[in-house]
C-alpha cells in the first residue's frame, strides 16, 4: 500500500489522531464508489468470530495496479454533489491498553492472529440510531484511504466491543482487500503505517447486509454522522 497521493506524516499521540481526522474527512467526501483496489492473495489463519482468512500484504510496488470494478452494488446511494460537513469529534474512543498513536500489538495484525481490535467508547449523542466502525490505513491507494474493516448496525447504547468479537446485530462489510472481515496487513519492508479507527454515530440506519462495500459505505456514513470518535496507532511488519 505505497501512497499514491497525499502521503500522511506520522506524528505521535493526539497530534497524529487530529491530523488523521482532517485527512479522512476529506477522503470520505464526494459520494459512494463502486470500485475498490485489487484484492491481494490471502493466507488462511484462525479468528474467533470473523472471517477466517486474513489477506497477505499488498505488493510493494511504486504504484498500485488499477482497481478492479466491483460487481457488488452498494446498498446505499448518495444524492447531490455537495460534500457533507465534517462531524464533530465528540465521542471518546480508545483501544484498551493501547496508547493513542502507539504501536499496535502484532496480535491484531496478520503477523499474529489478525484478531480484530477491542474498542471502548462513550459520549454517543442523543438521537444516534446506530454506530458504524471503520478501520482505515492512511497510506492512500488510488487517492483514498484503505479500509481494513467496516462494521455497521451496532446498538447505540453499547459502549465497546471485545477483541475478536462483535455484538449481536452487527453487520460486517467487505474491506479493501476484497474480503469480508478485518485485517491490518501492511507490506513487508514498509515503514510504520498509520491506522485510525473511526467510531461513527449515525443519524439514520443504513440498510446493509453482510459483505457490503466498505469503501462506499464509509463515504455514505460520513453524510449521516452526528459525531465520531477516533482511536489508532501505527504498525510495521516484522
Amino acid at each position: 500500500m505505497n501512497p499514491v497521493t497525499n502521503p500522511v506524516a506520522r506524528p505521535a499521540g493526539r497530534t497524529l489522531i487530529a491530523l488523521a481526522l482532517a485527512t479522512t474527512v476529506l477522503a470520505g467526501c464526494g459520494g459512494s464508489s463502486t470500485s475498490s483496489p485489487s484484492a491481494p492473495a490471502v493466507a488462511s489463519v484462525s479468528s474467533s468470530s470473523q472471517n477466517s482468512s486474513a489477506p497477505s500484504a499488498p505488493p510493494t510496488t511504486t504504484a498500485p495496479s488499477a482497481p478492479t470494478t466491483s460487481t457488488a452494488t452498494p446498498q446505499t446511494q448518495t444524492t447531490g454533489s455537495s460534500a457533507p460537513a465534517p462531524a464533530p469529534v465528540s465521542i471518546e474512543a480508545s483501544i484498551p491498553g493501547q496508547p493513542t498513536g502507539g504501536q499496535i500489538p502484532s496480535r491484531y495484525t496478520c503477523d499474529g492472529g489478525d484478531v480484530s481490535l477491542p474498542l471502548k467508547w462513550s459520549g454517543v449523542p442523543h438521537g444516534t440510531v446506530e454506530i458504524a466502525i471503520f478501520l482505515l490505513n492512511l497510506q492512500y491507494v488510488h487517492g483514498k484511504p484503505f479500509v481494513g474493516w467496516a462494521v455497521a448496525g451496532i446498538n447505540p447504547a453499547s459502549h465497546g466491543i471485545s477483541a475478536g468479537a462483535l455484538p449481536a446485530g452487527a453487520v460486517v462489510g467487505r474491506n479493501s482487500f476484497g474480503r469480508v472481515g478485518y485485517s491490518i496487513c501492511p507490506p513487508k519492508g514498509a515503514g510504520h503505517e498509520t491506522y485510525i479507527v473511526r467510531v461513527t454515530a449515525l443519524s439514520r440506519r443504513l440498510p446493509l447486509s453482510t459483505g457490503f462495500n466498505g469503501e462506499a459505505v464509509y463515504n455514505e456514513a460520513e453524510r449521516y454522522a452526528k459525531a465520531v470518535g477516533l482511536a489508532g496507532g501505527t504498525y510495521k511488519r516484522r
